[in-house]
């Protein structure tokens, strides 16, 4: 009844019926069957869109034009609430690498007067249909390369190092599971308890010993600077209290 009423040709808005994505195919064939294959004659317009579309200005132009055209008829557009986001932050992607044109005339695209109605608008609305677009080109971490090797080699010594399996081998400090997958951890688990806190400082100790006297391949610059400078690393990884400043000096 609202697709009747808001419906109108020559409308000076355009009627955008906003419906979720596991609903909308079921919902644009029942207002196809009922309003367009029948007495009344209405058009329904469905408007999917992804970022990975490459938009030009004549593509832009035609998107406009089909939206124009469906304003004109008294139709309505069936949209999914990701194809609508995605159309609209598709602007600030164009914006940084394509031409002013094209910038344009999605602008005046968007700009149109819509009458937006929000079917199962409790879920629509939910925080978790947000969508966020990355703006720009890909760049790596800082450091990146650096810290995913140190996460893997702390792991590798927690399996492998003689002097930390020593205390996860004491009892109600950790469970063990060995995997015989070639390549896969195994599942070490640690117990909260008085245990594990009487051992905890030493395990960290251990570890941290063994990250900086063995270190990998890719990490063997810790190996080769002073003696002094590694036990100052030691330190600053196990204690706490310990001073960016100290450590700096």
């Amino acid at each position: 009844m609202s697709i009747l009423y808001l419906g109108q040709p020559n409308n000076q808005s355009i009627l955008k019926l906003h419906i979720l994505s596991p609903l909308l195919h079921e919902a644009y064939n029942y207002f196809h069957r009922c309003l367009t294959a029948s007495l009344m004659r209405r058009r329904i317009y469905y408007l999917p869109f992804s970022r990975d579309v490459k938009l030009d200005v004549n593509k832009v132009r035609m998107l406009r034009e089909s939206v124009t055209q469906c304003q004109q008829l008294g139709g309505t557009l069936c949209i999914a609430p990701e194809h609508r986001l995605s159309l609209h932050l598709k602007w600030h992607d164009l914006k940084d690498i394509s031409t002013n044109e094209t910038v344009a005339e999605l602008a005046q695209l968007h700009d149109l007067r819509y009458h937006d109605i929000m079917d199962e608008s409790d879920e629509i609305f939910r925080h978790k249909y947000q969508l966020i677009h990355a703006s720009g080109s890909c760049q790596a971490l800082p450091s990146g390369r650096e810290r995913w090797e140190a996460v893997r080699l702390v792991l590798e010594r927690l399996q492998s190092d003689a002097d930390v399996a020593a205390i996860l081998n004491k009892p109600r400090v950790a469970i063990i599971e060995r995997c015989s997958t070639a390549g896969a951890l195994d599942r070490i688990r640690l117990l909260p308890g008085e245990e594990l806190e009487g051992h905890r400082a030493d395990l960290i100790q251990k570890l941290a010993q063994s990250v900086t006297e063995n270190p990998s391949h890719r990490m063997r610059w810790i190996a080769q600077i002073d003696h002094g400078v590694r036990h100052k690393i030691v330190q600053f990884i196990t204690d706490p209290t310990a001073s960016l400043d100290e450590f700096e000096r």
